[in-house]
């Protein structure tokens, strides 16, 4: 991304992205990342570099001075992997995580499969939803589903042959179920 990438439209932001197979991808920025990197741009000292790198290299990684040089994919994720471990984050981590962090956000929140798609440039919806990982949200109500009282077996069960059914399952009762082995309940 180039300086001039993030530009003011309207009352916000616009950023333009560019994808894989030089395509280019223009989408309203949210106004919190926007303030992060107009903060950013300005303490950089880059806003009047409007063709210059947005995301620079810095020797020695001490941020203390920016290079004219482009970030590179490699440094980008010892960046992020740097600053999640920072953050006591030690799984895998990269750039496909902020972006299924972003699609699930986002249809968290109430968000049209269409507009996601849309947003990560998708030509498919089908790619959108392997992004998505509000499935994978379990939340202690949920899990407090989960009945552990215990309660006495009320009813053993045992098989019986039935020349109708391949299979059938009758009572029996507590003597004839210890003698078989059996602890299955109604």
């Amino acid at each position: 991304m180039k300086v001039e990438d993030l530009r003011p439209k309207g009352a916000g932001w616009q950023v333009q992205l560019h994808e894989k197979g030089g395509k280019q991808h223009a989408m309203p920025c949210h106004h919190s990342p926007a303030e992060i990197l107009r903060t950013y741009i300005d303490a950089a000292g880059i806003a009047d570099d409007r063709k210059g790198w947005l995301f620079r290299t810095s020797p020695g990684h001490n941020a203390m001075a920016l290079l004219d040089a482009p970030m590179s994919q490699a440094d980008a994720w010892r960046m992020i992997r740097r600053r999640a471990v920072a953050f006591c984050i030690h799984g895998p981590i990269g750039n496909h995580t902020f972006r299924a962090t972003g699609i699930t956000a986002y249809l968290g929140n109430g968000g049209a499969l269409e507009h996601a798609q849309s947003m990560a440039a998708h030509e498919s919806p089908r790619t959108t939803k392997l992004y998505d990982r509000t499935k994978d949200r379990l939340t202690q109500n949920e899990v407090e589903r989960i009945d552990y009282e215990p309660r006495p077996c009320t009813t053993w069960l045992r098989p019986v042959p039935n020349p109708e059914l391949p299979f059938q399952i009758a009572p029996m009762n507590e003597r004839e179920a210890r003698g078989s082995g059996l602890r299955l309940k109604a």
